[in-house]
Formats: structure tokens, C-alpha cells, sequence
């Protein structure tokens, strides 16, 4: 790898890093206070209409973007008929919209959600007049740009939707939050990016790039599916209200499994694909990144866990106390999903894509079966259905990474037992003194938050665990090496 091009990846990962955070930190705050304001109910009919935007939105792009990227040197005519596709699609899939609303509607039994979808459906035609520009910057690694949009258009949008809000727009202060998040972004993208499309449309260009773009497609849709498949299944046989309250749920589980699954799979991937025929190597480092990538995350779920309910009435309000029993079960889903990621992440370094899809056809007929299974006991039932397909997919993902470089379910559990006792004990610590104590305020928040980081650090130099003291070592080497630095320059 070149300087040049090492260079280029470095400020592209820490602007794509600040665009992460930035977005997470807004898009979180301004949701807090919105919720606060909308109730359950509200919430739940725009997440009805997300699952079905959200299924139609890959067939916009149809993995053209990507087969740009990946192509050597694309051309203008390249840019501009991927450009005109991807707007003339997106004004046929709103057009399908449009008539399919009562339909969906009907699906549902909400009437109200006719009009909401006819307005929200026209985010895929302003998100289509940015795909190319981002694809172009994406290229480029030039991730400056982009994050400038991204965090600017977030925060613009939060701010009007929390002011529709307060002032009684009810469920359309959404709606226009959607709208005007995508809006903004657009126009940023084009005044940042100075590129503009031709008036050309090369069949031969689409035929080439499609032939790529459409297994890219075909697993879009697979996996957007099943990620709404509980949505729409709660939608469907429950309320909306109920979905409002598992969608916010699954928002709070997120926080953490965003910041962390996102960081690791930027930095380690392209390490491990240096080492990808060093397998004592890969083992070493793989075991390394599990017991890390533990050791945080662990205790940042079993924190939520713990004071679960306290985040609920201090940020959320009594109106969203029901959130407490599914976020409390959630966390478990959610708790083995670094470990996931870093094991399919070695089949991707070790180039078995083939793998990789038949794995994912497998865990999508278990999402099924189980589904059917768990439907009939409610929503909780649903989740605790979710946690057995965790513990499954766990067995199944590991298989392979022991037959690659011999680190199976049981050298990565012993891996994580340590963190996961600790942070274990810390959740539940938290839970009982809450719940004993039964004060629900801002400041007996920060206090419980620092008692359980306290516990943590406890427990941890109590047990001698590694990865404590790992993480120790290099914070204070780090800050040897400012001061060190610091000196220089006075």
C-alpha cells in the first residue's frame, strides 16, 4: 500500500468515525426529546412504513453504486447512467407506492398510514439525486464531505422535527424530519461534490454494471427483509403502540453494538486480511479483539440491562414503561453480536464468500422457524425467540472459524467468561440497588452510572483480568507519550 493511499485511509476512517459518532449523539438526543413529546403510538406507525420503504429502497441503487467503486477508472458516461436509472427507478418505485398505500394500509388496519406513506415514499426520490455523489466521494476516500452532510443534515432535521413536534405536528414531525434530513443532505452532497450528470444513458454501461450490482441486489433485499421481519410481524398482529415501544427498545440495545461492531470492522479487516494465510497469526489476533471487544461491550449492554428502567423514566418518561421488560430481554439478544461479526468477519478475510451466503441462508430459515414458533407467546415471546437464534447462530458461526484457525466456541467462550461474568454481576448489582433505592432522577442516574463503572473496574483488578490490565498499560503509555510530546513543544 502506498503512503499516499495509507494516508488517504487514515483520514478516511477518522472522518468516517467522527460522522459515525456525530450522528449516533444527535440522532439520540433529538429522539429523547421527541419521544418525550409523541407517544408510542406515534412511532409506531412511522416504523410501519419504514419496513416497506426500507425493503424497496436496495431495488433504487440496485448494487450499481457498488460496482462503481469497485471499478478501476469509471467514466462520465458510467456516472450518469447509473445517475439516470437510479432517478427514473426511484420515480417508479414511489409511483408503486403511491398505489400500493391503501393496500398496506389495509395490511395493517391504520388508516392514517395512506397519507404518511405517500409523503414518505418520496425519500427515495431525493436520496436518488445524492447515490452518485456519495459513490464518487466513497471512491475518492474522501470522507470529509460526507460527514459534513451527514452530522449537518441530522441536526438541521432533529431541531425542525423537534419543533413540529412540540408545537403539535403529532406524528408528521417525523415524517417532515425524514423528509427534511434527506433534503438537506442532498443539496449538501451537490455543493460539496462538483460533479454534475450528462444528459446520457449507455445500455451497455447498465449491462455491464448491473451483471455485478445484481447479486448485490438480490442480498440487499434478502437481508433488509429479515432485519424488518419483527417489525412487520409486531405491526401486523399487535398495534402500533407496541411497535413504537419495541422500536425504541431495540434503539437504546443499538447504541453500543453501532459504535463498537462499526469501529472493529473498520479497523481490523483490513489487518486481517494481511495475515489472512498466517493462521497462527490470525488466531492470535482474533482471540485478542474478541477478549477486547468484550470486555467493553459487555458492560456497556449490562449497564442498559441494569438500569434499564431508570434510563427509561428519566429520558423517556412513565408513558414509555413498558419499554422496560423488552429492552431488559433485548440486551441478551443483542450480547453475543460483536462475537458474530468478528467470526463471519474471518470468512470474508479468508476469501469464502460461497461460506459466507450459505450461512446466511441457513440462519434465515432459522429466523423463520423459530418466528412461527415464538409468535403465539406475545412480544416478549418474540424476543426471548431471538435470543435462542443468537445462542444458535454462536455454534454455527464458530463451527467454521475452528475448522479455518482451529478457535472454536470453546476457546472464544473461555475468551469472554471473565468480561462476562463481571459485567453479569455489575448489571445486576445495578438492577437490585435501582429497584431497592427506587429513585428516578436525572442525578441518581450519573450516580448509578458511576457506581457501576466503579464496580466494573473493581471486579475487573480483583479478577486480574487481562484485558484490564492491557487496557491500562496503553492508556498510560499514551499519555506518557503526550506529556512527552507536550514537553517537546514547550
Amino acid at each position: 500500500m502506498s503512503k499516499n493511499l495509507k494516508e488517504k485511509a487514515y483520514k478516511g476512517f477518522v472522518w468516517s468515525s467522527i460522522e459515525r459518532f456525530g450522528t449516533l449523539i444527535s440522532d439520540f438526543v433529538i429522539s429523547i426529546f421527541i419521544a418525550r413529546i409523541l407517544s408510542p403510538k406515534e412511532f409506531g406507525l412511522i416504523a410501519m412504513v419504514a419496513v416497506f420503504t426500507a425493503f424497496l429502497s436496495p431495488f433504487v441503487d440496485a448494487g450499481l453504486g457498488k460496482a462503481l467503486i469497485r471499478k478501476k477508472e469509471p467514466s462520465d458516461e458510467d456516472y450518469s447512467t447509473v445517475f439516470w436509472w437510479n432517478l427514473g427507478l426511484s420515480i417508479i418505485v414511489y409511483l408503486l407506492i403511491y398505489l400500493c398505500a391503501p393496500v398496506v394500509a389495509n395490511f395493517y388496519d391504520q388508516p392514517l398510514l395512506v397519507d404518511i406513506m405517500r409523503v414518505m415514499g418520496l425519500l427515495l426520490i431525493i436520496q436518488s439525486l445524492s447515490i452518485i455523489q456519495t459513490n464518487r466521494l466513497l471512491k475518492r476516500l474522501d470522507f470529509k464531505p460526507l460527514a459534513i452532510r451527514t452530522i449537518t443534515s441530522s441536526v438541521i432535521s432533529g431541531v425542525i422535527g423537534l419543533y413540529l413536534a412540540y408545537v403539535g405536528w403529532s406524528y408528521w414531525a417525523l415524517v417532515v424530519r425524514s423528509l427534511i434530513g434527506a433534503l438537506i443532505s442532498s443539496i449538501l452532497l451537490w455543493s460539496l461534490s462538483r460533479w454534475k450528470p450528462s444528459l446520457i444513458f449507455s445500455l451497455q454501461v447498465f449491462k455491464e454494471l448491473f451483471g455485478f450490482g445484481s447479486k448485490l441486489l438480490i442480498a440487499n433485499l434478502l437481508d433488509v427483509a429479515f432485519k424488518n421481519i419483527y417489525p412487520l410481524i409486531i405491526g401486523k398482529y399487535f398495534s402500533a403502540a407496541s411497535l413504537g415501544l419495541y422500536s425504541r427498545a431495540v434503539a437504546f440495545k443499538d447504541i453500543p453494538q453501532n459504535l463498537i461492531i462499526y469501529v472493529t470492522s473498520k479497523v481490523t479487516y483490513p489487518i486481517f486480511a494481511e495475515l489472512q494465510d498466517e493462521n497462527s497469526d490470525l488466531r492470535a489476533g482474533y482471540s485478542r479483539m474478541v477478549k477486547l471487544v468484550s470486555f467493553i461491550y459487555f458492560p456497556l449492554l449490562m449497564g442498559i440491562m441494569g438500569l434499564s428502567k431508570n434510563i427509561v423514566l428519566v429520558l423517556l418518561t412513565e408513558k414509555w414503561l413498558e419499554v422496560v421488560p423488552m429492552l431488559k430481554l433485548l440486551v441478551f439478544v443483542g450480547l453475543l453480536h460483536p462475537i458474530h461479526s468478528i467470526n463471519l468477519n474471518l470468512l470474508t478475510v479468508k476469501g469464502k464468500s460461497n461460506l459466507f451466503l450459505y450461512l446466511e441462508v441457513v440462519k434465515k430459515i432459522l429466523i423463520v422457524i423459530v418466528l412461527v414458533i415464538s409468535y403465539r407467546w406475545g412480544i416478549l415471546g418474540l424476543i426471548y425467540g431471538q435470543i435462542v437464534q443468537s445462542c444458535l447462530f454462536l455454534f454455527i458461526n464458530t463451527y467454521f472459524t475452528d475448522k479455518l484457525i482451529d478457535y472454536g466456541i470453546l476457546k472464544q467462550f473461555k475468551d469472554i467468561l471473565i468480561s462476562l461474568i463481571i459485567s453479569v454481576a455489575m448489571g445486576l448489582a445495578l438492577m437490585w440497588g435501582s429497584e431497592v433505592l427506587s429513585v428516578f432522577t436525572w442525578w441518581s442516574l450519573i450516580v448509578w452510572i458511576m457506581v457501576g463503572s466503579g464496580i466494573y473496574v473493581g471486579l475487573s483488578f480483583l479478577f486480574n483480568d487481562t484485558e484490564f490490565k492491557y487496557l491500562r498499560s496503553f492508556l498510560h503509555g499514551r499519555i506518557k507519550l503526550s506529556a512527552f510530546k507536550f514537553k517537546e513543544r514547550v
